[in-house]
């Protein structure tokens, strides 16, 4: 359904959607109410604006959450809510990146036992990152 709700194709923008397909597809899948109310016209701008949006959300799914830092964790909700000026809901990725940032950073009892874990893993890491 994303190719042919977003006419990518005939936006002469062909490699483009080759490389953003599949991450698309998974986030109409997994979330469906994602693109129900985006409505562009302007194919070059619907361009622009979907490359925006794979670029963020690649970004975004693609940082492990022992990666993604207090500055990435607070930057990112900016740039999903200029997305959903378009109509985009993403209100599954708050949900997620509110779940990271109390996860990685908070005070409540799911950080206090992931800490310790995390702290136990790093002669792991380090033994790993010499191979």
């Amino acid at each position: 359904m994303t190719r042919e709700f977003f006419n990518w194709k005939s936006c002469g923008e062909e490699l483009v959607w080759e490389e953003a397909e599949e991450l698309l597809e998974v986030v109409e899948h997994s979330y469906p109410t994602t693109f129900q109310k985006v409505q562009i016209r302007v194919k070059p701008i619907r361009s622009a604006i979907l490359e925006d949006f794979h670029a963020t959300i690649k970004r975004f799914m693609g940082a492990s959450v022992d990666a993604l830092t207090r500055e990435q964790i607070a930057s990112l909700p900016e740039d999903l809510e200029e997305l959903e000026e378009f109509k985009f809901d993403l209100s599954w990725g708050n949900k997620r990146l509110d779940m990271v940032d109390k996860l990685k950073f908070g005070n409540d009892p799911l950080h206090k036992e992931f800490m310790p874990l995390e702290e136990s893993l790093e002669p792991l890491k380090a033994t790993v990152d010499m191979q």
